[in-house]
């Protein structure tokens, strides 16, 4: 009798498809890795952020916002301010050339038009997501 084992052909198919397979879960495994990863970053680098509101005040149609930063982390490209009515409230994005590194202040200023209750000040970390968690509130003054 003549016994014969998986012919040359067939294995080397076999061979590719268990390379081509274990690849493929490699790589996914991978990309899930990377998102999370990412996404953990972000959360980290929101914990670095203190925003802190100097003062805020009005006049005419404008709101005058001090704004200091008391942490490591840079604050930047830009911020959104959240205008609180008494019915509603208007997210304005600021100028996209605000940046306020570590430790230092900033002032903006946000045209409006009628009357505000309070103000908050979303951060968005440069080059990064935003952090509403760390977003600072304030009342209004007349300046």
């Amino acid at each position: 009798m003549n016994k014969r084992g998986i012919s040359g052909v067939v294995a080397a198919i076999l061979l590719v498809l268990i390379v081509i397979v274990t690849a493929s879960i490699i790589f996914t495994w991978q990309r899930s890795f990377q998102s999370s990863s990412k996404k953990q970053g972000q959360a980290f680098t929101c914990l670095n952020v203190d925003l802190s509101i100097m003062d805020a005040c009005y006049e005419d149609d404008d709101l005058y916002i001090s704004l200091k930063n008391n942490e490591q982390a840079t604050i930047g490209d830009y911020i959104i301010v959240i205008l609180y009515y008494e019915s509603h409230s208007q997210k304005i994005p600021s100028p996209p050339i605000i940046t306020i590194p570590p430790f230092q202040t900033a002032k903006i200023t946000v045209p409006y038009e009628g009357e505000i209750e309070k103000i908050e000040i979303i951060p968005k970390i440069e080059n990064n997501g935003f952090c509403p968690e760390n977003a600072p509130q304030a009342d209004l003054h007349q300046c």
